[in-house]
């Protein structure tokens, strides 16, 4: 059976998710989950991933992060022994999706659809183009993250026609808001998006990673030789800890950052409020960007605002915009669906109106997690694992169209039986 594939390519995580005629679901890219690093090692030849995040910890030189953010500088980057175009390091990483995709379903996509922001231009969504093109795809199509993100939506509830929905996404890298207005024939875009290029979760562990470097004394880490592998692998296993400390704020009060750099081991502590301060300033920044591109919704139209991306985790940011914006809280939504949701919103966003498209669209329970997920579907081959990785509630349309056939037939059944009745 054909299927399309649809790759969310972020700045720091890459996400895929499929759609065939019976099915919509995440696709399996690594082996926690439908969600992997967009890391791009070289160790004697390329990995990917997760594998390049192991290299990292060892050498953190040969490894490329956050290409995304140079997608149309047209200066060629350093990769193993030669230089090579951003867009050809980006087809290296699509190129993982795609083998993922035909291992998973035994078959390459019949097409390969590539979100990007909406604020970006022509120029960088031709060279996203090209990046899927060098990855070897069949045929590459895009679509807007803030148009997956409002599909995501629709297939779990449904926006009215005329209603609005506004797109707060806060990613790895960079940050997009967008208005869009639900119309016969999908989602059209309101006004002129806002974004930000130098705004996201990057640049917050940035901010940690300066706070704790200040702790620990400037000149500690003058004296360090970065060119020294094991000095440079210290650096890396503090830029981690900085990282899994931003991410433990989310749900904990504080956390203790671990320190270990050559003639210097100690705890750093950092609280909530200590961070928010941090990072303030530029989550102020994206809340005035949203606030522009809510001018151009109708008074009493707005069906929600989207949290999209893994910043918006950050406590500070549903609360920024609720006190800042005056948006109810009943207005904002966060995907069950996590990372990859957007992935999945790229495919839905292929069916036209009306298809069954949104009833095959799996809806994860309550406190359910893209880690528990991939605990399902990590790493399967075979076609017993892609049973598993199948979503159990995403039900094909021939037995939903069963269901209703036996239903009917109940009903007839019922009435004629009353019939016989009433004329005894």
């Amino acid at each position: 059976m054909g299927y399309q594939l649809a790759v969310d390519l972020g700045t720091s995580h890459l996400a895929a998710a499929y759609g065939r005629k019976d099915r919509i679901a995440p696709l399996p890219l690594g082996e926690a989950g439908p969600v992997v690093p967009a890391s791009l090692g070289w160790a004697s030849a390329p990995v990917v991933a997760e594998e390049a995040e192991r290299l990292a910890a060892t050498d953190p030189r040969s490894v490329l992060r956050a290409l995304k953010r140079r997608l149309g500088d047209p200066t060629p980057l350093p990769f193993g022994d030669e230089r090579h175009s951003v867009e050809s390091l980006l087809g290296r990483l699509l190129r993982h999706a795609l083998d993922r995709g035909e291992r998973f379903h035994g078959a390459a996509p019949e097409s390969l659809v590539l979100t990007h922001p909406a604020s970006w231009g022509p120029y960088r969504r031709r060279a996203l183009t090209e990046a899927g093109r060098l990855a070897g795809a069949p045929e590459v199509h895009l679509v807007g993250e803030a148009h997956a993100a409002a599909e995501e939506f629709h297939a779990r509830r449904p926006v009215r026609e005329d209603q609005f929905v506004a797109v707060y996404d806060l990613g790895g890298g960079m940050f997009d808001a967008a208005l869009l207005r639900r119309t016969p024939v999908g989602f059209a875009l309101v006004g002129t998006p806002e974004g930000y290029e130098n705004i996201g979760g990057t640049d917050f562990d940035d901010a940690v990673l300066r706070y704790v470097t200040e702790r620990v004394g400037g000149a500690t880490l003058d004296g360090l030789d970065l060119a020294d592998p094991a000095a440079a692998a210290a650096m890396e296993r503090l830029r981690r800890d900085c990282v899994r400390a931003k991410e433990a704020l989310a749900s904990r009060p504080e956390v203790m950052i671990p320190v270990s750099l050559p003639g210097r081991r100690m705890e750093v502590p950092l609280d909530r409020p200590t961070f928010e301060a941090l990072v303030e300033e530029p989550v102020g920044a994206t809340v005035e960007a949203l606030g522009k591109v809510l001018e151009g919704a109708q008074e009493g139209q707005l069906a929600a605002v989207l949290l999209v991306g893994g910043s918006t985790l950050m406590p500070l940011v549903p609360r920024a915009i609720t006190g800042g914006l005056g948006v109810s809280p009943a207005l904002l939504d966060t995907s069950p669906h996590g990372k990859h949701s957007v992935a999945l919103g790229a495919v839905l966003s292929l069916h036209a109106p009306g298809a069954p498209a949104a009833t095959l669209l799996d809806t994860p329970a309550a406190g359910s997690s893209d880690g528990a997920e991939g605990d399902q579907v990590a790493g399967a081959p075979d076609a017993g694992a892609r049973a598993a990785a199948d979503p159990p509630s995403a039900v094909p349309v021939k037995v939903l169209l069963a269901g209703v056939l036996l239903v009917a037939l109940a009903l007839i059944t019922v009435i004629a039986v009353r019939a016989v009745i009433a004329v005894t």
